[in-house]
């Protein structure tokens, strides 16, 4: 994802995007002391603990969302 933001975010949303594999996922929405961190907030968004993430940059916004049961919806808007 970091890769389809604006050049001057893509540090800053590199920063707060979380890991994808299954076992780095598991253990960073367990990490208690992580909990409302925007990386958490994201991975909690993707598997449903939340309705909904978003996070505004200097040129863009990310935003996480599950619109229909079973799926999910990844926005990056640029602005």
């Amino acid at each position: 994802m970091s890769a389809l933001t604006p050049r001057a975010d893509r540090t800053a949303a590199q920063q707060v995007l979380p890991p994808l594999s299954p076992a780095d996922a598991v253990a960073l929405l367990r990490n208690v002391s992580g909990q409302g961190t925007p990386p958490w907030q994201l991975m909690a968004a993707y598997m449903g603990m939340i309705p909904d993430i978003r996070l505004q940059f200097s040129m863009c916004a990310l935003e996480v969302s599950r619109p229909v049961e079973g799926w999910i919806q990844i926005e990056i808007m640029t602005f």
